[in-house]
């Protein structure tokens, strides 16, 4: 119904301006991080007392990761159940139906983003990890 349809559309938005914040939040934190951990990698062998710091700025790292792991599966999901819907709902409101479209198209993108970030927390993960051994 388009009463449904526009309900999974409001959805749809509200969980793409919910990525789209989070994943400006998220980009300016794993910038963050990196920068951090590289100034704190550099100096990690000329001072012993940065190696706590250095240990400190690892458990931020997966804090973040963890965080941005959930917000992603979160992402997924929505996802997975507005392309359900658009499978499910073909035959209804073209116009509802290209405004979902749209949508989902958003939350992809969103999604893919969200994930590089993630990724890219993961790779600074496993060199802080070296880098405070």
């Amino acid at each position: 119904t388009e009463e449904y349809l526009d309900a999974c559309i409001d959805s749809a938005q509200k969980m793409n301006a919910g990525a789209q914040k989070y994943n400006t939040l998220l980009a300016a934190d794993v910038k963050k991080l990196t920068d951090e951990s590289q100034e704190l990698m550099l100096a990690h062998e000329e001072v012993s007392g940065k190696k706590m710091a250095l240990l400190l700025q690892v458990q931020k790292v997966q804090a973040l990761q963890k965080e941005a792991e959930d917000n992603l599966k979160v992402a997924r999901k929505e996802l997975e159940l507005q392309q359900g819907v658009l499978k499910k709902e073909k035959d209804q409101n073209p116009e509802r139906l290209a405004r979902l479209q749209d949508q989902v198209n958003q939350l992809e993108k969103e999604a893919d983003f969200m994930a590089e970030q993630t990724k890219q927390l993961a790779d600074l993960n496993s060199r802080l990890a070296g880098a405070a051994t």
